[in-house]
C-alpha cells in the first residue's frame, strides 16, 4: 500500500469520519502466537459431558462464524480431559483461533473467543492461537480476520495440493489494519454482531418453515401400508389409489450433444443438469428439432444424472440435454401434486444411500415406481397448498441470502 494512500475504509461511521487514519502492523506485532495447541482429533471429543472443551478446526471451518460464543455455540468436550493437564493451553476471551488446514481456500478462517467464564476451553487439531498483546474491542478482530480485506493476503501463502495449510510464521507476517480508537472498533464489532443476530433469526425462521413443510408432508400423504393420510382437506374421504408411475406419466429423454454441437451463442439455450444447481453458464444451439426435445415454461422436468430431482421449468424455451427427462402427465395427475411426490421420493432415495449423491437413476426404475394417488380434485388442493408453502420458503430463503450479501458487502467496505 502506498505511503501516500490514506488508511481509511470506504465506509465509516459518521462519528469517526474526521478522525485519524487506521494503524497498520504485522499480525505478529499485535498477537502473541506462543500459546500452545494440541492434537486432539475428532474421535477424542464428545458432545455429552466433560470438564474441558476443545475448539476443533473442522467446526471453525463449517459450524462457527467469526465470533465463537462459548455460552451458545455447540462446542465438544474432551473425553476424559482434565483442566489441570492443559493449564498452559487454556484460552481466554479475545483469543483468535485459526484453522490452519482445509481442503479449499477457507484455510485461515478464524473465530474470536467470546463469553468464556471459567477458562475450560482449549484449541485442538490443526489450529493456531493468537492472543492480543494490546486491548482490542470485543468482536473487532473476529470480524476483521474473516473479512476478504484480510483473508486475501493468505491465498498466496497457502501450501499443499489436496489439503491446503498455512504456517504460524506466515500468519505472523501478514498485515492487520485497525482503528486506534477503541470506540470505533467497538462500533464496528457491535454492528456486525447485530447483523449476525438478524441473520441467525432469519435462518431459524427459514428452518422452522422447512420443518413445518416436512411435518405437513408426513401427515398429508399416507404412511407406509396406509391408503389414507392423517390430515386431509374437508370433503375428501376416499382411499388413495396405487399405480405405477409409468401408467400415468411419460418420460422423454433430451437430446445428447457432442461438444462440437454446443455453441457459445445461438437461437436456443441448451439446458443441462448443472444449470439447475450451480452452473450459470450456458451453451447454445441453432438446431431445429422435434417438439419433444424442447422445454417451455411450466414443463415438468427431471434431472437424472449426477444430481437428480424434479423441477418445473420457469424460463424461456430451451433444448434440454440428454440427462434430463421431460415428464408428460395424463389428465389424472396434477403437476404441482406430482412435484411433491417426486421430491419426497428423491429424499427417500437420498436417505437410502446415506446422503451420498447417486450417479444416475434409470427411466425403467422411475416408470416402475408405485405411488398412491387421490382424486384429481384432492391432488389439486394438496399441490396448491405445497406450491404456496414452497413459495413462502423461497421468499424466506431470498431474504436470508440478501442479508448474507449485505454482510459480505459491509465486510468489504468497512475494513481495509
Amino acid at each position: 500500500m502506498s505511503k501516500n494512500k490514506k488508511l481509511v475504509p470506504k465506509r465509516r461511521f459518521k462519528a469517526f469520519q474526521n478522525t485519524d487514519d487506521w494503524e497498520q502492523r504485522e499480525l505478529g506485532e499485535v498477537l502473541d502466537f506462543s500459546i500452545t495447541t494440541n492434537s486432539l482429533s475428532r474421535n477424542m471429543l464428545n458432545y455429552d459431558v466433560g470438564e474441558l472443551r476443545s475448539v476443533h478446526y473442522g467446526d471453525i471451518l463449517v459450524n462457527y462464524e467469526s465470533i465463537l460464543n462459548v455460552n451458545t455455540d455447540k462446542i465438544p468436550f474432551v473425553t476424559g480431559g482434565k483442566v489441570k493437564d492443559f493449564i498452559s493451553q487454556l484460552l481466554q476471551d479475545g483469543d483468535i483461533v485459526f484453522a490452519d488446514a482445509a481442503e479449499d481456500e477457507t484455510v485461515g478462517k478464524a473465530v474470536e473467543i467470546n463469553g468464556l467464564a471459567n477458562g475450560n476451553l482449549v484449541a485442538g487439531l490443526h489450529t493456531i492461537v493468537g492472543r492480543p498483546l494490546n486491548k482490542f474491542a470485543d468482536r473487532y478482530l473476529g470480524y476483521y480476520i474473516n473479512s476478504d480485506s484480510y483473508h486475501r493476503q493468505l491465498i498466496p501463502l497457502m501450501q499443499g495440493t489436496k489439503v491446503s495449510s498455512i504456517s504460524k510464521s506466515a500468519l505472523q507476517k501478514t498485515k492487520i489494519i485497525y482503528p486506534n480508537m477503541i470506540s470505533e472498533q467497538k462500533s464496528i464489532g457491535t454492528f456486525f454482531s447485530n447483523l449476525d443476530q438478524t441473520i441467525a433469526f432469519q435462518q431459524r425462521k427459514l428452518e422452522k418453515m422447512k420443518s413445518m413443510k416436512s411435518a405437513y408432508l408426513s401427515e398429508m400423504f399416507p404412511a407406509e401400508g396406509e391408503r389414507k393420510p392423517k390430515r386431509r382437506f374437508p370433503g375428501f374421504t376416499d382411499d388413495w389409489e396405487q399405480c405405477e408411475l409409468g401408467e400415468r406419466a411419460r418420460f422423454i429423454n433430451g437430446r445428447a450433444y457432442s461438444q462440437s454441437e454446443l455453441l457459445d451463442s445461438g437461437k436456443y439455450k441448451v439446458l443441462r443438469v448443472g444449470n439447475f444447481y450451480t452452473n450459470s453458464s450456458w451453451y447454445y444451439s441453432d438446431m431445429e428439432l422435434g417438439q419433444k426435445y424442447y422445454a417451455e415454461k411450466g414443463d415438468l422436468l427431471y434431472t437424472w444424472s449426477a444430481t437428480f430431482g424434479p423441477h418445473i421449468w420457469d424460463g424461456e424455451k430451451v433444448i434440454y440435454h440428454y440427462h434430463i427427462w421431460k415428464i408428460e402427465l395424463d389428465d389424472s395427475i396434477d403437476k404441482s401434486f406430482i412435484l411433491q411426490v417426486l421430491n419426497n421420493d428423491k429424499e427417500e432415495l437420498l436417505r437410502s444411500t446415506n446422503g451420498s449423491t447417486m450417479v444416475h437413476i434409470t427411466k425403467e426404475l422411475m416408470e416402475s415406481k408405485k405411488f398412491l394417488f387421490p382424486s384429481l380434485n384432492e391432488q389439486k388442493r394438496i399441490g396448491t397448498f405445497f406450491l404456496e408453502l414452497d413459495q413462502t420458503i423461497a421468499f424466506q430463503q431470498q431474504k436470508l441470502e440478501k442479508l448474507q450479501n449485505i454482510k459480505k458487502a459491509y465486510l468489504n467496505e468497512m475494513f481495509i
